[in-house]
């Protein structure tokens, strides 16, 4: 991570590391791997999403678009009022 300090500094602020304890890689190991949301595919270098994994990233991202929907409702109305 010496080549990406924002990436550690990010990890540092929401605690997901702590200063000079773990790596990106750690990180992901600890909590996507072991929680089995990632599986490694050591030949290739590369981590994969679980059906699991694939679930809980349809679940957010169907959050993230009903939430995108709803500002973008308020965003409309809040024009509309003030054409008015």
């Amino acid at each position: 991570m010496a080549d990406m300090p924002h990436v550690k500094e990010i990890l540092e602020k929401s605690k997901l590391i702590t200063k000079g304890e773990r790596t990106l890689q750690d990180v992901v190991m600890k909590l996507l791997v072991h929680r089995d949301i990632m599986i490694e595919v050591p030949s290739k270098k590369a981590y994969i999403l679980t059906n699991a994994g694939h679930s809980f990233y349809q679940e957010i991202q169907r959050k993230f678009d009903t939430e995108s929907e709803l500002a973008n409702e308020e965003d409309n109305t809040t024009i509309d009022t003030q054409a008015s």
